[in-house]
């Protein structure tokens, strides 16, 4: 049996972790994720400049995906590759060929 001494110092410790947690372990939510707008479709061959689209800020994260005839797609400077990504099936420049790579950038300095 816990003597009366011992339980007051655990009741006591208790409500020093449960003041504690209510006073500093709450973390300030963010919002959610919210569709601010989309570039401008680009295509053609070799390298492609891609158009980004107005008001963005800090902290943003683009988007890109890139759609080929499951040829080579080079990750494009600054970006990162999507795990998982590309995703590809068929040969080559042959008929239903396609290859679809996926990458994303954080945005800052904007």
């Amino acid at each position: 049996m816990v003597s009366m001494k011992y339980f007051r110092i655990i009741i006591f410790i208790f409500l020093v972790a449960l003041v504690t947690f209510f006073l500093f372990g709450k973390k300030a939510s963010a919002a959610p994720p919210t569709y601010q707008g989309k570039g401008t479709f680009t295509s053609g061959a070799g390298a492609l400049s891609v158009p980004v689209p107005a008001g963005y800020q800090d902290n943003d994260i683009f988007i890109l995906f890139v759609e080929s005839e499951n040829q080579a797609i080079a990750t494009p400077s600054g970006w990162t590759q999507v795990a998982n990504s590309p995703q590809f099936t068929g040969t080559a420049r042959a008929a239903g060929a396609v290859r679809l790579a996926v990458f994303y950038k954080v945005v800052s300095g904007a």
